[in-house]
């Protein structure tokens, strides 16, 4: 069950607004809310709840780890299990705790940085000025336990590995361990000791929720200790045959389905499929993505159904920019594309909305 917000008055936006704004709005958040639980969210939703019983349990917890290409669907999983209705904030004599602290690690991630992303999500001050690691991270720390964090998730974490020095990745990783320990002193090696905490401060071990690309395990095998102490869940690209086929084609059938276009889009054809697949690179959470693209291309030209060329075909090109030689939704013979290549680096993709990619790479 979603953690219910309180309800703000939102200010016009514009001096004129369109007849039609307030129906649009309504369709486009109903496209927005499809979400679809398949087996690798349910599974990943029952790993969050485990370690949400291990820290209520007070006993050790593990540091959850999501790895998979750009759009396949990470920080979606992450935006909902962060839902879960025991992570909401809330009162106690002793003030305001919050079980759950989210943001994405910087690019480049140093241990200054992180601390100053962190310190910031906190307490919503930005470090100026001249400081020390040592510095932040004491302040980092003693607000990470004054305000009861018990969960700390942590999206992008391949910057992490993106940086430079290896000796700068593996005081990261240590430093992060610490937090899941819930260590009182925190010598994290490399003669990199962290600032100590005020007497009145009481640590407490932080589970994690560590997310990025497929190189984040990269970056967790720095620290053996801590990779023992993970539980992994990667997502992966569906084939089109056997289990695999069906798993893809289920998923995009109930994504149709709801999406509430009346017909619903022709997506279970076997060209469509094809073609989405190819599009989608295999990852249902890509897939999930362009449908839902292309639904609000539709509800903004007033279709009534959404629309292989001239929805899904637009869309794509408006992501990728390859022409329509290249694009599955045009091309006589979507076999004949090669597969979209992944990316391994910090930059983001277009899907994600900053960088063009050649499927003929």
């Amino acid at each position: 069950m979603p953690v219910q917000l309180a309800k703000t008055t939102r200010r016009r936006l514009f001096a004129v607004q369109s007849e039609s704004a307030d129906a649009r709005r309504r369709r486009m958040l109903e496209i927005r809310d499809v979400h679809i639980k398949d087996e690798v969210f349910r599974s990943s939703e029952a790993v969050f709840e485990r370690l949400i019983n291990r820290l209520e349990d007070d006993m050790e917890p593990f540091a959850f780890v999501i790895s998979a290409a750009s759009g396949a669907g990470k920080t979606h999983i992450l935006d909902h299990i962060a839902q879960n209705p025991r992570l909401a904030p809330f009162t106690d004599k002793y003030g305001l705790a919050r079980p759950l602290l989210r943001l994405s690690a910087p690019s480049p991630c140093t241990l200054k940085t992180l601390g100053a992303e962190l310190l910031r999500a906190l307490t919503g001050v930005r470090m100026t000025g001249k400081y020390y690691a040592h510095d932040i991270w004491a302040r980092v720390r003693t607000n990470l336990y004054n305000q009861n964090v018990s969960v700390l998730m942590i999206d992008e974490m391949n910057h992490v590995f993106e940086t430079v020095d290896a000796n700068t990745r593996q005081v990261v990783i240590s430093t992060l361990k610490a937090l899941l320990l819930g260590e009182v002193e925190m010598d994290v090696g490399l003669g990199n000791e962290i600032g100590a905490l005020p007497p009145s401060v009481a640590p407490h071990p932080i589970g994690l929720v560590l997310s990025g690309m497929p190189s984040v395990r990269d970056v967790i095998g720095l620290d053996q200790q801590l990779a023992r102490r993970c539980k992994f869940k990667q997502l992966k690209p569906l084939s089109l045959r056997d289990a695999d086929g069906n798993k893809f084609r289920g998923f995009v059938k109930k994504v149709g389905e709801r999406l509430g276009f009346n017909p619903a889009p022709n997506l279970g054809s076997d060209d469509m499929m094809l073609r989405l697949h190819k599009a989608a690179g295999g990852y249902r959470g890509r897939a999930a993505f362009i449908i839902k693209e292309a639904a609000y291309l539709a509800v903004e030209m007033n279709a009534k159904t959404v629309d292989r060329l001239e929805h899904f075909a637009s869309v794509f090109e408006e992501i990728y920019e390859v022409g329509d030689q290249r694009n599955p939704f045009i091309v006589a013979d979507p076999e004949k594309i090669r597969r979209l290549p992944e990316i391994e680096k910090e930059v983001k993709s277009r899907l994600r909305g900053a960088m063009a990619i050649d499927p003929a790479d």
